[in-house]
């Protein structure tokens, strides 16, 4: 038995380095109070070069599976590995010859480093197609960020159909889905301007349109974790001996929302009831312990004592 009640997903999103990765983490090692890991085993599959290291510790453990993926064609193949389980056994040829046990929790860090290896394979290409011959001239292929950004976007949208569908899966009902989209700004002309000059909006996901938007609809929560760095007077005050604690303050914002009276916009959070419980911002956001406080939740029993007796002293 998978340890919620349906399956969920939950998008991470923000700026490089409030978190995302971190809040993965904190869902792996989130115990319920029987002592059980609800999360685990929990399969990483990665395409940012960062997950190890924020993740090492594990990327090691005994309950995770890591695969790292560089394309379209890989990540579908980890998607395999869902399905056959943690601890599977395959031949030397590859071919599953035991099923393990079924993964509790996926983590997929994230959509736009594998939007921007898209665009990179179909640069490659292009540039394979025109004879190998490097150009800088704007009419070149190769050289046109609309043709790689279209051929990513189709690979994107493939794989978010492979994500969606895994998660629709009979066999994977109550699977809890994490995933990971950077952000981008959002700009629009601004009113009255001639000269084509255009302003920050608000923020949004760092993906193709269609594909952001694919993803939004059916994620059932996308929460966008931000940061507030330590302000410093003067950097000279560094050599103080009573330096201050430089930890930035982390928070999430829940709720879709806007600022400014409406003229700031934030286009990637999206909040469904019944998930979990918090504020619409949340200081110190751990999704591990808001999960185990959900009402999803299905807390597994505290294993059976083992009826071999301990070896003799």
């Amino acid at each position: 038995m998978l340890s919620l009640k349906s399956t969920v997903s939950i998008v991470l999103t923000g700026w490089s380095g409030v978190g995302k990765t971190e809040q993965a983490k904190l869902v792996f090692e989130a115990a319920a109070s029987t002592g059980t890991h609800p999360f685990q085993p929990m399969l990483v599959i990665a395409c940012e070069t960062s997950t190890s290291g924020t993740m090492g510790k594990i990327l090691n453990h005994p309950n995770c599976t890591f695969i790292a993926v560089d394309n379209l064609e890989e990540f579908t193949a980890a998607l395999t590995v869902l399905d056959h389980g943690h601890g599977a056994k395959y031949d030397a040829e590859g071919t599953l010859t035991q099923y393990g046990t079924p993964f509790r929790s996926v983590f997929f860090d994230g959509w736009t480093a594998l939007t921007e290896g898209s665009k990179g394979d179909a640069r490659i290409l292009a540039l394979a197609e025109a004879g190998g011959d490097k150009t800088l001239a704007g009419t070149a292929k190769q050289n046109d960020e609309r043709v790689m950004s279209k051929a990513a976007a189709a690979e994107i949208r493939n794989a978010q159909r492979l994500w969606v569908g895994a998660g629709a899966k009979p066999q994977h009902k109550g699977l809890l889905m994490l995933s990971t989209a950077h952000a981008d700004q959002k700009w629009a002309p601004k009113p009255g301007s001639k000269q084509g000059e255009r302003s920050q909006i608000g923020e949004q996901l760092d993906l193709p349109p269609k594909a952001a938007r694919w993803l939004m609809n059916n994620a059932n929560l996308c929460l966008y974790l931000g940061r507030i760095l330590p302000d410093v007077q003067d950097i000279n005050d560094l050599d103080a001996e009573d330096e201050p604690d430089m930890a930035p303050f982390y928070f999430a914002l829940t709720r879709p929302l806007s600022s400014g009276g409406g003229t700031y916009q934030y286009d990637l959070i999206k909040w469904q009831d019944g998930i979990i419980r918090t504020r619409t911002k949340w200081n110190h956001p751990d999704l591990g312990a808001a999960l185990l406080e959900s009402p999803l939740l299905i807390t597994p029993p505290a294993p059976k004592p083992s009826k071999v007796p301990p070896p003799a002293a």
